[in-house]
Protein backbone atom coordinates (compact mmCIF):
# COMPACT_ATOMS: atom_id res chain seq x y z
CA UNK A 1 0.00 0.00 0.00
CA UNK A 2 2.42 2.61 0.95
CA UNK A 3 4.68 1.67 -2.18
CA UNK A 4 1.67 2.11 -4.16
CA UNK A 5 0.53 5.60 -2.94
CA UNK A 6 4.14 6.71 -3.81
CA UNK A 7 4.13 5.49 -7.39
CA UNK A 8 0.78 7.11 -8.06
CA UNK A 9 1.80 10.13 -6.35
CA UNK A 10 5.21 10.15 -8.48
CA UNK A 11 2.79 9.02 -12.06
CA UNK A 12 0.71 12.38 -11.21
CA UNK A 13 3.26 14.17 -11.03
CA UNK A 14 5.27 12.98 -13.77
CA UNK A 15 1.95 13.57 -15.41
CA UNK A 16 1.89 17.36 -14.15
CA UNK A 17 4.87 17.47 -16.21
CA UNK A 18 3.52 16.95 -19.36
CA UNK A 19 5.03 13.17 -19.44
CA UNK A 20 2.38 11.01 -20.90
CA UNK A 21 1.78 7.81 -22.76
CA UNK A 22 5.45 6.86 -24.96
CA UNK A 23 7.44 9.88 -23.44
CA UNK A 24 10.68 9.01 -21.45
CA UNK A 25 12.08 9.89 -18.29
CA UNK A 26 15.40 8.90 -17.30
CA UNK A 27 16.75 7.06 -14.08
CA UNK A 28 20.32 7.62 -12.50
CA UNK A 29 19.56 5.59 -9.14
CA UNK A 30 21.81 3.67 -7.68
CA UNK A 31 20.11 0.46 -5.77
CA UNK A 32 17.75 1.85 -3.87
CA UNK A 33 13.86 2.02 -3.30
CA UNK A 34 13.62 4.79 -5.01
CA UNK A 35 14.29 3.23 -8.03
CA UNK A 36 11.49 1.06 -8.56
CA UNK A 37 9.22 3.94 -7.73
CA UNK A 38 10.26 5.83 -10.10
CA UNK A 39 10.70 3.03 -13.00
CA UNK A 40 6.66 1.77 -11.75
CA UNK A 41 5.36 5.50 -11.92
CA UNK A 42 6.26 5.38 -15.43
CA UNK A 43 4.77 2.08 -16.23
CA UNK A 44 1.39 3.59 -15.18
CA UNK A 45 1.67 5.82 -17.60
CA UNK A 46 3.08 4.06 -20.28
CA UNK A 47 5.65 6.11 -20.22
CA UNK A 48 9.00 4.55 -20.84
CA UNK A 49 11.85 4.33 -17.71
CA UNK A 50 15.36 4.90 -19.53
CA UNK A 51 17.76 2.79 -16.96
CA UNK A 52 20.96 5.29 -16.53
CA UNK A 53 24.01 3.21 -16.38
CA UNK A 54 24.97 4.39 -12.75
CA UNK A 55 28.65 4.54 -13.66
CA UNK A 56 28.59 6.40 -17.07
CA UNK A 57 30.36 9.84 -16.80
CA UNK A 58 31.47 12.08 -19.79
CA UNK A 59 30.93 10.95 -23.26
CA UNK A 60 28.77 7.23 -22.57
CA UNK A 61 26.37 9.33 -20.33
CA UNK A 62 25.75 12.38 -22.67
CA UNK A 63 25.17 9.41 -24.94
CA UNK A 64 22.75 7.78 -23.36
CA UNK A 65 20.66 11.02 -22.52
CA UNK A 66 20.40 11.58 -26.06
CA UNK A 67 19.24 8.32 -26.90
CA UNK A 68 16.46 8.62 -24.09
CA UNK A 69 15.31 11.81 -24.76
CA UNK A 70 14.02 12.77 -21.56
CA UNK A 71 11.08 14.84 -21.02
CA UNK A 72 12.20 14.84 -17.37
CA UNK A 73 15.81 13.16 -15.38
CA UNK A 74 15.36 11.80 -11.80
CA UNK A 75 19.09 11.86 -10.46
CA UNK A 76 19.99 10.24 -6.85
CA UNK A 77 22.41 12.57 -5.15
CA UNK A 78 24.84 9.42 -5.32
CA UNK A 79 24.88 9.79 -9.00
CA UNK A 80 25.42 13.78 -9.32
CA UNK A 81 28.97 14.00 -9.71
CA UNK A 82 28.60 11.46 -13.03
CA UNK A 83 25.91 14.49 -13.83
CA UNK A 84 28.41 17.16 -13.73
CA UNK A 85 30.57 15.23 -16.46
CA UNK A 86 28.56 16.44 -18.43
CA UNK A 87 27.19 19.76 -17.26
CA UNK A 88 27.74 21.35 -20.54
CA UNK A 89 24.70 18.88 -22.65
CA UNK A 90 22.65 19.25 -19.36
CA UNK A 91 22.87 23.23 -19.51
CA UNK A 92 22.17 23.11 -23.48
CA UNK A 93 19.33 20.51 -23.73
CA UNK A 94 17.88 19.82 -20.39
CA UNK A 95 16.92 22.59 -18.67
CA UNK A 96 14.64 22.35 -16.35
CA UNK A 97 14.24 18.72 -16.69
CA UNK A 98 16.41 18.02 -13.45
CA UNK A 99 14.72 15.91 -10.08
CA UNK A 100 16.87 15.30 -7.19
CA UNK A 101 16.36 12.35 -4.77
CA UNK A 102 18.39 12.45 -1.65
CA UNK A 103 20.31 9.79 -0.91
CA UNK A 104 20.83 10.02 3.27
CA UNK A 105 21.72 13.12 4.74
CA UNK A 106 22.99 14.86 1.27
CA UNK A 107 23.04 18.27 1.91
CA UNK A 108 20.14 18.92 -0.63
CA UNK A 109 19.59 19.52 -4.08
CA UNK A 110 22.54 21.35 -6.41
CA UNK A 111 21.28 24.70 -8.43
CA UNK A 112 19.41 23.52 -11.64
CA UNK A 113 17.74 20.72 -9.94
CA UNK A 114 14.66 20.42 -8.05
CA UNK A 115 14.05 18.02 -4.54
CA UNK A 116 11.36 15.75 -5.82
CA UNK A 117 9.97 14.51 -2.33
CA UNK A 118 8.36 17.69 -1.32
CA UNK A 119 6.83 18.18 -4.97
CA UNK A 120 5.18 14.77 -4.11
CA UNK A 121 3.50 15.67 -1.18
CA UNK A 122 0.53 17.31 -2.50
CA UNK A 123 -0.22 14.89 -5.17
CA UNK A 124 -3.30 12.53 -5.76
CA UNK A 125 -2.66 8.99 -4.42
CA UNK A 126 -5.09 7.66 -6.25
CA UNK A 127 -4.36 4.60 -8.96
CA UNK A 128 -3.75 6.52 -11.94
CA UNK A 129 -5.38 5.78 -15.57
CA UNK A 130 -2.81 6.53 -18.49
CA UNK A 131 -4.01 7.97 -21.71
CA UNK A 132 -4.29 5.14 -23.66
CA UNK A 133 -4.92 1.33 -23.16
CA UNK A 134 -1.33 -0.41 -22.63
CA UNK A 135 -0.89 -3.54 -24.36
CA UNK A 136 1.95 -5.76 -24.21
CA UNK A 137 3.57 -4.33 -27.20
CA UNK A 138 3.95 -1.15 -25.24
CA UNK A 139 7.52 0.32 -24.26
CA UNK A 140 8.42 0.30 -20.79
CA UNK A 141 12.08 0.26 -20.28
CA UNK A 142 15.25 1.28 -22.41
CA UNK A 143 18.27 -1.14 -20.70
CA UNK A 144 21.57 -0.01 -21.94
CA UNK A 145 24.63 -2.15 -23.19
CA UNK A 146 28.04 -1.48 -21.11
CA UNK A 147 29.38 0.33 -24.22
CA UNK A 148 32.56 -1.32 -23.64
CA UNK A 149 32.73 -1.11 -27.57
CA UNK A 150 32.00 2.09 -28.83
CA UNK A 151 28.90 4.22 -27.35
CA UNK A 152 26.06 2.31 -24.99
CA UNK A 153 23.49 0.93 -27.45
CA UNK A 154 19.88 1.14 -25.66
CA UNK A 155 17.79 -2.16 -25.84
CA UNK A 156 13.98 -1.36 -25.81
CA UNK A 157 12.13 -3.66 -23.65
CA UNK A 158 8.25 -3.98 -24.12
CA UNK A 159 5.87 -4.59 -20.91
CA UNK A 160 5.21 -8.28 -23.12
CA UNK A 161 9.04 -8.80 -22.64
CA UNK A 162 9.22 -7.82 -19.11
CA UNK A 163 6.36 -10.18 -18.63
CA UNK A 164 7.89 -13.50 -20.06
CA UNK A 165 10.68 -12.48 -18.02
CA UNK A 166 8.57 -12.02 -14.83
CA UNK A 167 6.70 -15.11 -15.76
CA UNK A 168 9.50 -17.97 -17.58
CA UNK A 169 12.36 -16.96 -14.67
CA UNK A 170 9.82 -15.80 -11.85
CA UNK A 171 7.35 -18.31 -11.76
CA UNK A 172 8.47 -21.45 -14.16
CA UNK A 173 11.85 -21.37 -12.72
CA UNK A 174 11.88 -20.21 -9.69
CA UNK A 175 8.29 -20.83 -8.57
CA UNK A 176 8.26 -18.02 -6.47
CA UNK A 177 5.87 -17.34 -3.90
CA UNK A 178 4.71 -14.66 -1.79
CA UNK A 179 6.79 -15.75 1.43
CA UNK A 180 10.06 -15.42 -0.30
CA UNK A 181 12.82 -13.20 0.04
CA UNK A 182 14.89 -12.46 -2.69
CA UNK A 183 18.30 -11.24 -2.51
CA UNK A 184 19.44 -8.87 -5.30
CA UNK A 185 22.61 -7.04 -5.57
CA UNK A 186 22.71 -6.95 -9.05
CA UNK A 187 22.22 -2.94 -10.56
CA UNK A 188 18.75 -2.49 -11.57
CA UNK A 189 19.85 -0.74 -14.62
CA UNK A 190 20.41 -3.99 -16.10
CA UNK A 191 17.23 -6.61 -16.90
CA UNK A 192 18.60 -9.28 -14.52
CA UNK A 193 18.56 -7.50 -11.33
CA UNK A 194 15.45 -5.13 -12.87
CA UNK A 195 13.32 -7.98 -15.04
CA UNK A 196 14.01 -11.28 -13.05
CA UNK A 197 14.81 -9.68 -10.04
CA UNK A 198 12.70 -7.40 -8.93
CA UNK A 199 10.08 -8.51 -11.73
CA UNK A 200 9.49 -12.23 -10.44
CA UNK A 201 9.39 -10.41 -6.70
CA UNK A 202 6.59 -7.72 -7.76
CA UNK A 203 4.24 -11.01 -9.96
CA UNK A 204 4.53 -12.99 -6.60
CA UNK A 205 3.88 -10.35 -3.65
CA UNK A 206 7.06 -11.71 -2.33
CA UNK A 207 9.62 -9.58 -0.55
CA UNK A 208 13.06 -8.20 -2.16
CA UNK A 209 16.16 -7.06 -0.02
CA UNK A 210 18.32 -4.59 -2.34
CA UNK A 211 21.78 -4.43 -1.95
CA UNK A 212 23.65 -1.21 -3.75
CA UNK A 213 27.07 -3.60 -5.44
CA UNK A 214 27.90 -7.40 -4.67
CA UNK A 215 30.08 -7.88 -1.83
CA UNK A 216 30.99 -11.74 -1.80
CA UNK A 217 32.34 -10.79 2.03
CA UNK A 218 29.42 -9.63 3.00
CA UNK A 219 26.98 -11.84 0.98
CA UNK A 220 26.26 -14.96 3.35
CA UNK A 221 26.16 -12.66 6.58
CA UNK A 222 23.04 -10.29 5.18
CA UNK A 223 21.69 -13.57 3.56
CA UNK A 224 20.96 -15.00 7.13
CA UNK A 225 20.13 -11.65 8.85
CA UNK A 226 17.57 -11.31 6.37
CA UNK A 227 16.37 -14.49 6.02
CA UNK A 228 16.28 -14.54 2.28
CA UNK A 229 15.60 -18.21 0.15
CA UNK A 230 16.16 -16.86 -2.71
CA UNK A 231 18.83 -14.96 -4.95
CA UNK A 232 19.72 -13.77 -8.50
CA UNK A 233 23.36 -13.57 -9.43
CA UNK A 234 24.80 -13.06 -13.05
CA UNK A 235 28.47 -14.12 -14.66
CA UNK A 236 31.14 -14.11 -12.44
CA UNK A 237 29.53 -13.46 -8.98
CA UNK A 238 29.23 -17.26 -8.02
CA UNK A 239 32.97 -17.39 -8.34
CA UNK A 240 33.66 -14.58 -6.28
CA UNK A 241 31.63 -16.56 -3.38
CA UNK A 242 33.67 -19.20 -4.05
CA UNK A 243 36.87 -17.67 -3.48
CA UNK A 244 35.90 -16.13 0.13
CA UNK A 245 37.91 -18.88 2.63
CA UNK A 246 35.11 -21.50 3.24
CA UNK A 247 34.17 -21.26 7.15
CA UNK A 248 32.42 -24.61 8.69
CA UNK A 249 29.46 -23.09 8.67
CA UNK A 250 28.89 -22.20 4.61
CA UNK A 251 25.84 -23.95 4.39
CA UNK A 252 24.33 -23.25 7.26
CA UNK A 253 21.88 -20.69 5.52
CA UNK A 254 18.81 -20.08 4.18
CA UNK A 255 19.10 -19.99 0.38
CA UNK A 256 17.14 -22.94 -1.67
CA UNK A 257 17.08 -21.05 -4.99
CA UNK A 258 19.30 -18.84 -7.76
CA UNK A 259 18.68 -17.76 -10.85
CA UNK A 260 20.88 -15.89 -13.63
CA UNK A 261 23.17 -16.82 -16.47
CA UNK A 262 27.25 -16.87 -17.21
CA UNK A 263 27.88 -19.21 -14.51
CA UNK A 264 30.94 -21.46 -15.73
CA UNK A 265 30.32 -25.19 -15.37
CA UNK A 266 34.07 -25.39 -13.46
CA UNK A 267 32.41 -23.83 -10.38
CA UNK A 268 28.63 -25.58 -10.88
CA UNK A 269 29.13 -28.68 -8.54
CA UNK A 270 31.32 -27.38 -5.73
CA UNK A 271 28.98 -24.45 -5.62
CA UNK A 272 26.28 -26.69 -5.22
CA UNK A 273 28.44 -28.81 -2.50
CA UNK A 274 29.75 -25.89 -0.20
Amino acid sequence: GGLNKRVNQTAHYFRSRSVGYGDAVAVNIENRPEVLVNVLACMKLGAIAGMVNTSQTTEALAHSLKLIDPKLIVVGSECLANMDTVSDVLESEHQGKLLYIADGNHAGPPAGYEDLSPLLLDQPSDNIVPEKTLTLATPCYYIFTSGTTGLPKAAVLSNERCFKGMQGYGVVCLNIQPEDRVYNCLPLYHSTGLVIGLGSVLWAGASTVLRRRFSASNFLREVREQRCNTFVYVGELCRYLMNQPPAPDDADNPLEKMIGNGLRPDIWKPFKAR
